[in-house]
């Protein structure tokens, strides 16, 4: 449930480009209130791999919103807002082959 509310914030937010992207399982972080996860370009293959991008979103009252335009390294300046122990933990959420 959890996730299907994630994954909708970020289909929601992005309806142009989402079906170009597969949303990776994510993490959540900070007791729940932050989430991190990949998208990878579906033509992305070993032989020709595409940039991975990281989208961070926040729950407040029980609704996921995202905080960000999808990055490929997340930093203090392009994610403000986001602490930054969830920008440093974004690194560790490696896509899934």
């Amino acid at each position: 449930q959890e996730i299907d509310a994630i994954n909708s914030a970020i289909v929601t937010r992005y309806p142009r480009i989402i079906n170009q992207y597969t949303i990776q399982r994510g993490e959540l972080q900070q007791k729940g209130e932050w989430y991190v996860t990949n998208l990878v370009n579906k033509r992305s293959t070993n032989d020709s791999p595409k940039d991975v991008y990281k989208v961070i979103l926040f729950k407040s009252n029980d609704t996921w919103t995202v905080q960000n335009q999808p990055e490929i390294l997340p930093t203090v300046h392009n994610m403000p807002g986001v602490p930054n122990a969830v920008i440093e933990n974004a690194y560790s959420v490696d896509p899934i082959e």
